[in-house]
């Protein structure tokens, strides 16, 4: 398993600044965040020329993308982010990066639909997205959080398995599992052929917070044990951006730890 940080760590922090200091932590992996007048990436306006820059300057500091996270989709509403993410998973191409992760988001309006006319909108352009990626050969991790039009990995899975793509997955978000009140091991079994990708970080007692790894109680240990019981080669990576203003003391905090964790 790589280990890998979020661009979104170094959140106040130029791009290529971020890359650089992410490199000089150890890390040889890296997620880039690419949203929508997003702080480092907009998928829609990076020119060839500049994914080509991109492309240079992580060969000069030995990082490989392992995910691009882009913007959510929702079910009646917003059909221009399905167009962003087809750009995101073009982006991935580029990249040779093999994963996008994208969630849900509610409707303003949710309420003038029925739960089946909501969910069938929402998997229609599933399904479009998967078939793009499917064509370029990019896996697709879905996420979930609560508050979020899909909350529970227990819906996420419903509806991964409805849609049967083989483009698209899921994306094992640690802190978000447990903040829902859901057990880790479990979704791991759950959705051990589904899961492509992999968020980690410590929490509290279960409150919603992205912490270093060691500051909580969160048995890290087991969960990569798990993993590694399925079969599990995927990345681990830490969206630390509760810590954009001391983003340096949580990557070498979060690479020491993880290392020892990851014997290397």
């Amino acid at each position: 398993m790589k280990l890998a940080l979020t661009t979104s760590t170094f959140g106040k922090t130029p791009f290529d600044e971020a890359l650089e200091r992410i490199s000089r932590h150890g890390f040889r992996a890296i997620e880039i965040t690419a949203i929508p007048g997003g702080p480092h990436l907009d998928a829609a306006k990076i020119t060839p020329q500049e994914v080509e820059a991109l492309r240079q300057r992580l060969q000069q500091l030995r990082l490989e993308v392992v995910a691009i996270m882009t913007c959510p989709i929702g079910p009646f509403g917003e059909p221009h982010y399905v167009s962003y993410i087809k750009r995101a998973i073009d982006l991935a191409v580029a990249l040779e990066c093999p994963d996008v992760l994208f969630f849900s988001r509610k409707p303003p309006d949710m309420d003038r639909y029925t739960e089946a006319e909501l969910r069938s909108d929402l998997t229609k352009k599933m399904r479009s997205i998967a078939d793009y990626a499917l064509d370029e050969r990019i896996h697709l991790a879905f996420e979930t959080e609560p508050g979020l039009f899909v909350e529970s990995p227990r819906q996420a899975l419903e509806i991964l398995a409805e849609i049967n793509h083989p483009a698209l997955g899921y994306n094992l978000c640690v802190p978000h599992i447990l903040s829902a009140g859901e057990n880790v091991e479990d979704v791991i079994e759950q959705g051990r052929e589904r899961i492509f990708h992999t968020h980690m970080s410590d929490l509290q007692d279960r409150i919603h917070r992205h912490l270093i790894p060691g500051l909580g109680n969160v048995n890290l240990a087991d969960i990569v044990s798990r993993l590694q019981v399925i079969g599990y080669q995927g990345a681990l990576s830490f969206d630390l951006y509760p810590y954009v203003d001391t983003p340096d003391e949580a990557a070498a905090k979060t690479y020491e730890y993880m290392a020892r964790l990851l014997g290397g």
